[in-house]
């Protein structure tokens, strides 16, 4: 943690008569985790900054605009952490629906290599997935 955030969470916790630096509770929490609203934690560290003389100037003329674009930059990791679970959701399930069908074929008597054309894979795969093949 570096030495201005470090200071600010100390004057936080003091305010708050709570010591969120026992570092036997783990590391040192920001200020999402001191109040429940977010809007909260982030006007409240925009004030700290301000007191502390940190980006005073620029604060003070685009308070606004900070707010605005921290949760707009939540937002849009949400979204992207969103898709990513949902690409890893769709891989997932398509390897899975693969190996079902490779081993329903197999079971009803369809030789690996033509498993292999239909699920667009290769020979390798499909014994792997049928136990035929070491992985």
């Amino acid at each position: 943690m570096t030495g201005i955030n470090q200071n600010i969470v100390q004057r936080v916790s003091r305010q708050n008569k709570q010591s969120y630096l026992d570092e036997s509770e783990g590391p040192s929490p920001c200020l999402w985790s001191i109040h429940d609203d977010p809007r909260k934690a982030v006007e409240e560290t925009i004030r700290i900054c301000k007191g502390e003389d940190v980006l005073k100037d620029y604060l003070e003329r685009e308070e606004a605009a900070v707010v605005m674009f921290t949760f707009a930059d939540q937002e849009r990791a949400t979204r992207l952490t969103m898709e990513e679970e949902r690409r890893e959701g769709e891989k997932k399930g398509a390897a899975t629906q693969m190996e079902s069908d490779a081993k329903g074929m197999y079971a009803e008597g369809i030789a690996p290599e033509v498993i292999a054309r239909i699920q667009k894979t290769t020979v390798d795969v499909v014994k792997k997935i049928l136990g035929l093949q070491e992985a």
